[in-house]
């Protein structure tokens, strides 16, 4: 996201349930910040908050479907130009 939004504002809505939630990603972005500059892509982060979950779906489930479409298809170009030996786990970097 941070190459394709060079210099632009990036909005992460991220809900707290525990399966979602991850002290690595908040330490991402506060390292992110610490090291960006004026021309720098922003990430702005929005924590949804537990008990919100029916009022937000309709429009989460409307927005990350599109969003998952496009990644599933470049993802699914990407991996058919890898070279696949039969027996051996292909990486994806």
């Amino acid at each position: 996201m941070l190459n394709i939004f060079k210099g632009k504002k990036i909005g992460l809505i991220w809900d707290k349930h525990t399966s979602h939630f991850s002290i690595e990603v908040l330490q991402f972005i506060k390292k992110f910040y610490e090291e960006a500059t004026s021309s720098s892509s922003k990430i702005v982060l929005e924590l949804v908050d537990e008990g919100l979950t029916q009022i937000i779906q309709v429009p989460d489930v409307a927005v990350n479907k599109i969003f998952k479409v496009g990644v599933k298809k470049r993802y699914h170009q990407y991996q058919s130009t890898l070279t696949v030996t039969i027996g051996k786990i292909t990486t994806v970097s």
